[in-house]
């Protein structure tokens, strides 16, 4: 007995996935990398592959994975990204999702310590000096400059 012809006429329709859903974008490991973490859209077809991407101003990484999160490593500091997030399947890719500005935790410095000051009443000269800072957890970089306010004490 043969099988008709007609029995394999029946089509399909597959959709493409819904957007997947970012779920954490966090900083791990002081700094070392970032983690991406997603949960799935509807309407999944077969074997999910997703593409995420991070972007910055100056550069964009891309991988692949068939997991629902993933670590960037090496990223600049101080730096403002954007996370993509794409799911594809056996209907092709689908609509990608994003986060727009995350960037790396600062803290301001601490104060200046030490500070001491001067008039001279013959120069009319105020002198003004401290011991820079120590650094904070999240502020590597060198203090760039400081700012000094004269305040008149008879102002309102």
């Amino acid at each position: 007995a043969g099988v008709a012809s007609s029995d394999f006429n029946s089509t399909a329709s597959l959709t493409v996935a819904e957007p997947p859903i970012i779920s954490e974008i966090s900083l791990r490991g002081g700094r070392d990398y970032l983690n991406v973490s997603w949960t799935s859209g509807d309407g999944m077809c077969g074997t999910v592959n997703y593409f995420v991407s991070l972007s910055s101003s100056t550069a964009t990484m891309t991988n692949s994975t068939a997991a629902k999160s993933y670590n960037f490593t090496g990223l600049p500091l101080h730096t403002i990204f954007n996370v993509t997030v794409l799911a594809s399947d056996m209907a092709g890719d689908g609509t990608p999702r994003s986060e727009i500005g995350i960037k790396d935790a600062l803290q301001r410095p601490n104060a200046p310590t030490m500070v001491m000051d001067s008039y001279d009443v013959n120069t009319n000269v105020i002198t003004v000096m401290w011991q820079a800072p120590s650094p904070t957890a999240s502020c590597t970089a060198n203090i760039t400059n400081y700012t000094i306010t004269v305040m008149d004490q008879n102002s309102p």
